[in-house]
């Protein structure tokens, strides 16, 4: 038998644990037992810790060493779990979790003896009752060393039977299927409705307790005769009108032989079989099924700890329109924790869509997203995240993820707290708008802009980007740098694979953009038919007025210096090609430009000059503005009167020109310094600090003076 990955169901209970592995040689669950002089598959929920070695036992081993060492007894650390989660011993309190994660770690070392050189790949744990608290703290157990990259899920005793049950011959759940459990807790009946109605089958599990009829104390008082016909009145009561293919027994309760009546009754028209380690491989059969990914291909188990209903949302991504499923019917509450971002485009609602498996009606539940930050359409990004408190109560939160680097995430959060099955008969609103479904990324890592030092980090990102600063791209930025980040960093191998292949075509920048931006649909036709009209008229300008919105782009995302020099380059040209299609205007604005490059870097002596220059050439109103304020910065009070008697200004347009000019320069100061004093602080500072308080001070300027590209 070749065994490489381990498949085990670890039945944890406060009395006695079972382990099983999946034997697949056998095709089925093999027990594990415990090696020595008594063997057996019960292994006592039992530690022992030697007062002088501090060493651990347990089980069989743990029992006897308390008549044989000095040390203490750790028991019953599994009951009462959530509500009390220390265990005393002779005064000192102990955690549970780290008195269960020893007994588990130590008993899993009896799979040693089976296979001493293989990994568990997977390990579902079962246990007669859960709590959150148990549930965390069992998977949290994958961190321990000897469960590295295992697979570790919780399930309860009803779910383990389900899968026990429905991971046999078929003959035997052909109908409905019974467990009678007789322990500790007295008679409960667990009863499988198997509906072969519905596509997958539908098995329900119900619980029935019988301790009021047969209790432990019975079992352990009462005569054989008077169980067993205590116990048939029960079986009778129980299996009446119900076609029953298949019952089984288990609980230390039927270990003894007593039934003669009732055993003959159960065994009318159905299969009978007794047995002690049910749970243990029905988790190991669940735990199969989930490594293989067929759980739910052929039928869908419910209980108490099972949603019921399919829960999703509507959207699209790309031009795929789609459903995205939050929940599938057949989920344990307590393993939901569902992740997903959209966009919202044109819509404040977000329609929760509720589909029971059993009637398959669906209901709609309206989100409404109250005083969403106000920005550009399509720019709001929601984070969306779906858990449960129970399997029909579920917890939501929404919030503002932003848009990337390009608007700024809010603290702005919705929650909403459903109790999806009070939604029964309503009908879903109609859809106004969409939710672009955002691709699922394990690390956000952004494509950079050079240019603009903008970073992006999704596709729906990237298209904005493009749309809206479409003068400052090339065809230089679809190179093999932006196919990579397509491709690794946002999981867009097809369109990564498109446009390398459209790359060899030598396409224009039209081409490429239009093939990018039909593949993600973030914008409508209408839209990207108006972007494909500016490409045009892009292509038709003049080299020199590409040149002049190069720069005006550096300007816009603060690169001065790169500005300077491309206006410069281009002024060269102007100054020294006559055969330049340019009129006086464009001239004018180039140099406006200019100045406010200069401005932006404090050099007011160039930018005045660029400004005179400015108004010589395209006698715009805003261009005369900026060369009076620079003057007025520079506390030119002669040349600002010279120039208005030259120029012979009026006196409504002086008055403009200086309330505009006081009122930004009030709005300028900040903690009541005035602008002088700011200024002079500059005047003679060239070490370290220098670079840093400038930036501060240019921010504190912009918000003065920002002078308008031309």
């Amino acid at each position: 038998m070749k065994v490489e990955n381990l498949i085990i169901g670890y039945d944890l209970c406060n009395d006695y644990s079972r382990i099983s592995c999946y034997n697949e040689k056998k095709k089925e669950p093999e027990s594990i037992c415990t090696v020595g002089d008594k063997i057996s598959h019960r292994i006592p929920a039992v530690l022992f810790k030697d007062r002088l070695t501090q060493e651990w036992s347990f089980g069989e081993e743990a029992l006897q060493n308390v008549k044989e060492k000095d040390g203490w007894l750790f028991e019953n650390f599994v009951a009462g779990y959530e509500e009390v989660p220390l265990l005393s011993v002779y005064g000192e309190q102990y955690e549970k979790r780290e008195l269960i994660e020893t007994f588990v770690t130590l008993s899993l070392a009896l799979l040693n003896h089976y296979y001493p050189s293989n990994r568990i790949e997977t390990i579902i744990f079962t246990t007669p009752e859960l709590s959150p608290k148990l549930i965390v703290d069992l998977k949290a157990l994958k961190n321990l060393p000897q469960f590295e990259e295992s697979q570790i899920d919780v399930q309860s005793h009803i779910a383990s039977y389900e899968y026990y049950a429905l991971s046999q011959n078929k003959d035997l759940w052909r109908h409905d299927v019974g467990l009678f459990e007789y322990d500790a807790k007295g008679l409960t009946y667990y009863h499988l409705s198997i509906s072969r109605r519905h596509h997958p089958i539908i098995v329900e599990a119900s619980a029935f307790p019988l301790s009021a009829y047969l209790n432990y104390e019975d079992y352990q008082n009462c005569s054989g005769p008077e169980l067993d016909k205590r116990f048939l009145e029960i079986v009778k009561e129980v299996m009446s009108q119900k076609i029953i293919s298949t019952v089984y027994l288990c609980g230390e309760g039927f270990e003894t032989d007593w039934m003669n009546l009732s055993l003959k009754t159960l065994c009318m028209n159905r299969r009978v079989f007794k047995g002690q380690n049910l749970y243990a491989k029905g988790a190991c059969y669940s735990g199969l099924l989930e490594s293989q990914e067929t759980k739910n291909d052929e039928f869908v188990i419910l209980n108490d700890d099972i949603v019921s209903k399919w829960v999703y949302i509507r959207g699209s991504h790309g031009k795929e329109k789609m459903r995205y499923e939050l929940v599938k019917a057949g989920d344990y509450w307590y393993n939901i924790n569902q992740n997903v971002e959209f966009v919202l485009d044109q819509t404040e609602t977000i329609n929760l869509y509720v589909r029971d498996i059993r009637t398959n009606k669906e209901i709609g539940i309206p989100l409404k997203l109250e005083a969403l930050p106000e920005r550009e359409p399509k720019t709001t990004r929601i984070a969306f995240n779906l858990s449960f408190e129970n399997s029909k109560i579920c917890n939501i939160v929404m919030q503002d993820a932003g848009f990337g680097s390009l608007f700024k995430a809010t603290d702005r959060t919705w929650k909403k707290h459903l109790n999806i099955d009070e939604y029964e008969g309503q009908k879903a609103e109609e859809e106004i708008g969409r939710l672009i479904i955002c691709k699922y990324l394990p690390e956000k890592i952004p494509y950079y802009f050079n240019i603009s030092g903008v970073k992006v980090y999704t596709v729906e990102e990237l298209c904005y980007y493009i749309y809206n600063n479409i003068y400052a791209v090339h065809e230089e930025i679809f190179d093999e740098e932006l196919f990579y980040w397509l491709e690794k960093s946002v999981l867009e191998e097809k369109l990564a694979r498109g446009l390398r292949n459209l790359k060899k075509a030598n396409p224009s920048l039209k081409e490429q953009v239009r093939y990018l931006l039909t593949y993600v649909d973030y914008y409508s036709e209408e839209e990207c038919y108006q972007l494909m009209l500016a490409i045009d008229e892009m292509e038709l300008q003049d080299p020199i007025e590409s040149r002049k919105v190069e720069a005006d782009n550096y300007i816009k995302y603060a690169r001065y210096a790169e500005a300077i020099s491309v206006y410069s380059n281009v002024i060269y040209q102007m100054e020294h090609y006559e055969d330049l299609n340019i009129t006086k205007k464009f001239k004018g604005d180039v140099y406006h430009n200019l100045g406010v490059a200069y401005m932006r870097l404090l050099n007011g002596d160039a930018a005045k000059e660029a400004f005179k220059k400015a108004y010589f050439l395209n006698q715009n109103k805003e261009s005369l503005k900026s060369y009076l304020w620079a003057l007025k910065l520079l506390n030119d009070e002669s040349r600002f009167f010279d120039i208005t008697e030259e120029y012979h200004l009026t006196e409504a347009f002086i008055n403009t020109v200086l309330d505009e000019y006081n009122r930004i320069l009030a709005a300028s100061k900040t903690n009541n310094q005035h602008y002088d004093n700011v200024k002079k602080r500059f005047s003679n500072i060239y070490d370290d600090t220098f670079d840093q308080e400038a930036r501060a001070y240019i921010d504190e300027l912009k918000l003065w003076y920002k002078g308008e590209e031309q």
